[in-house]
């Protein structure tokens, strides 16, 4: 995970009864791996092209899965992520 840095956050919504918020590089790769291993099926889904602005950029996903404790579920959500020097330095989920 070279393009995150040593110091980078991950923002999830107040109401997120799945996930937690992380800090650190080591964390929220910890976070992301634990949440990819709760997917069972993945039945369909789509990424939006990333609309950038200054240190900004962004992406729209639909994801259709089976996750293990909730069932199938169909999320919605914009990811946020804020660069510099080349690195994420936050990212945020909407949904």
């Amino acid at each position: 995970m070279n393009f995150l840095t040593d110091n980078v956050k991950s923002i999830e919504p107040a109401h997120s009864k799945a996930l937690g918020n992380a800090e650190g590089k080591d964390a929220v790769r910890r976070k992301g791996e634990a949440w990819v291993k709760r997917i069972e099926a993945f039945h369909g889904g789509s990424t939006t092209e990333p609309v950038v602005g200054g240190n900004y950029f962004s992406v729209s996903r639909h994801a259709d899965i089976t996750v293990q404790g909730l069932g199938r579920i169909q999320t919605d959500e914009i990811m946020l992520y804020e660069v510099k020097d080349d690195k994420i330095v936050m990212e945020q989920f909407f949904y």
